[in-house]
Formats: structure tokens, C-alpha cells, sequence
């Protein structure tokens, strides 16, 4: 499903389409992050001994969360990106104010679900808090 919404949607930011990509990369971003948290809690392991742990903890981590982590990370700021480009893009809400508003709002977006993806995603082990 998520590379099929990735696919339209590279079709529509091209043909400047921006409220429907906005929607559609809303989607993909929260699929997405229910992947995400799926893939942690699908490698949340219980405790064994330190060196198998810690070959298990750095395989397993450079496998399956690191490589969806940074596209999690793109799609973050792609559909950020996205939404301030369908609010400049209406001619009625074209305004300094309204291009600030976007911009201070989607910092302040970006940094909550990185903040909260890192300290309150779920644990990679059952040690850690």
C-alpha cells in the first residue's frame, strides 16, 4: 500500500495537485509510523546474555528499523513540505502571515514527532526506558 501511495503521490506534487498530495502523503505518513512502531515492537527482545544481546540488538537494528527510520524521516518532511505548499498555493490564503503560520506549525510538527518517535517510541529492549 505504501509504495503504491508513494507512486501517486510523486505524480501529483508533479502536476502541482498539492491539497490532494497533501492528503495522500498524510496517509503515507501515518502508515508509515504504524510501521514503524510495528517493526520496534517486533524486535523488542527479552533478555539474554551480553554478547548475543548486543549481536542481536546491532543486526537486527541496522536491518529493520535504521533503513525505514530515515525514509520515515523523508516522508516527515515531504508531507510538511507538502502541506505549506497547498496552503501558499490558494490564492486567498496567500499571505505573510499565513506562510509564517505554515512555517512556525510545521517546525513545531516536525520536531514533536521526531521528539516523540525517539524518546517515546517503543523501547529496543526490555531494559531500556
Amino acid at each position: 500500500i505504501t509504495c503504491l501511495l508513494q507512486s501517486v503521490w510523486s505524480v501529483l506534487i508533479c502536476q502541482s495537485i498539492y491539497a490532494a498530495a497533501a492528503v495522500l502523503i498524510l496517509e503515507f505518513l501515518s502508515l508509515w509510523l504504524m510501521q514503524q512502531f510495528a517493526l520496534r515492537s517486533l524486535f523488542h527482545t527479552s533478555e539474554t546474555d551480553g554478547s548475543s544481546m548486543l549481536a542481536h540488538l546491532i543486526k537486527g537494528y541496522f536491518l529493520l528499523v535504521a533503513p525505514f527510520s530515515i525514509h520515515l524521516g523523508w516522508v516527515l518532511v515531504a508531507s510538511t513540505l507538502n502541506v505549506n505548499l497547498s496552503l501558499v498555493h490558494r490564492p486567498h490564503l496567500h499571505s505573510a502571515a499565513t506562510c509564517l503560520a505554515g512555517a512556525v506549525g510545521g517546525l513545531l510538527w516536525v520536531a514533536a514527532v521526531a521528539w516523540s518517535n525517539g524518546v517515546v517510541g517503543t523501547p529496543m529492549t526490555s531494559s531500556s526506558s
